[in-house]
């Protein structure tokens, strides 16, 4: 009787999860295609592991988005976000303003957020920093999932 009773909550559990994922997938897959180029105050980018003082290949991309959006004029602000990993010296926000400055995005609109070390840290760090400097508008990038 008793393993009867484990059997049945374990299959309620299996169940219960894959709906969960189920549900998580689809909701990521829906929402993914989202994308707009409105015009906002500033372009929020949330952070992506450095690979030591490096840019990821994924960070790269995403700053790459960014000064596509910068040089079509529908921001002139960007915040980044990302803080310093273990293995590195420098936060990846830091990181990602020297590439924009390589690339000729002035440093008059860079704006960083180095204490961030994940996506919802990124995204509360970002509404720390948009009140400061009383931006009322973002887009967010990150990496497209379709």
């Amino acid at each position: 009787m008793r393993v009867k009773r484990v059997r049945r909550l374990f299959a309620i559990s299996i169940i219960s999860l894959g709906t969960w994922f189920g549900y998580t997938a689809y909701s990521v897959h829906a929402n993914a295609s989202i994308y707009s180029e409105k015009n906002s105050d500033v372009i929020a980018v949330l952070g992506a592991s450095s690979i030591g003082n490096e840019l990821s290949p994924v960070f790269k991309e995403r700053l790459n988005h960014v000064f596509y959006l910068f040089s079509k004029g529908i921001v002139n602000k960007l915040l980044l976000t990302g803080g310093v990993r273990p293995e590195a010296s420098e936060s990846e926000s830091h990181i990602a303003k020297l590439y924009l400055l390589d690339i000729c995005v002035p440093d008059s609109v860079i704006y960083i957020d180095q204490m961030s070390q994940n996506t919802f840290e990124n995204l509360q760090y970002a509404k720390k920093e948009m009140k400061k400097y009383q931006f009322h508008s973002a887009l967010i990038v990150s990496d497209p999932l379709i």
